[in-house]
């Protein structure tokens, strides 16, 4: 027979997570997580059931996993392909510089404006903006 020490449980969309700790009949703890899915045919549980001795292995390499998960999603923030930052349609990309365009680039560029306002003000995408500065220098 087993006991319930301790119960949590994590609601996030169509997933309920228990986390349970638990004591088997001969004293020993161990850590049951189970997620719970509704689905058509009724509920899918799945188990990972941890002994108390590899628990804080299971944390410690969990917190690492997600630091390098945080670093993965920074690096990829700024990407065109990024899921986190929506597609912006620049409407005078591909068309050519005027001259007047040429030296508000340049004077905006020296003031300090970073390359997202410039592609902003200029309705022109970030990699046409900096290859312009450059040839422009």
């Amino acid at each position: 027979m087993q006991n319930h020490i301790i119960t949590e449980h994590l609601n996030k969309g169509k997933s309920t997570y228990f986390i349970d700790v638990k004591k088997t009949v001969n004293d020993v703890l161990y850590l049951m997580i189970t997620e719970s899915k509704k689905t058509a045919c009724g509920f899918e549980k799945n188990k990972i059931m941890v002994l108390e001795e590899h628990i804080d292995d299971l944390i410690s390499s969990l917190n690492e996993v997600n630091q390098k998960l945080k670093t993965v999603n920074k690096s990829t923030e700024n990407k065109s392909y990024s899921f986190n930052k929506p597609r912006i349609n620049y409407t005078n990309i591909s068309t050519n510089w005027t001259k007047e365009e040429d030296s508000a680039l340049v004077l905006l560029y020296r003031k300090g404006k970073t390359i997202a306002e410039l592609a902003m003000l200029f309705n022109r995408n970030e990699e046409e903006l900096t290859s312009r500065i450059n040839e422009l220098k």
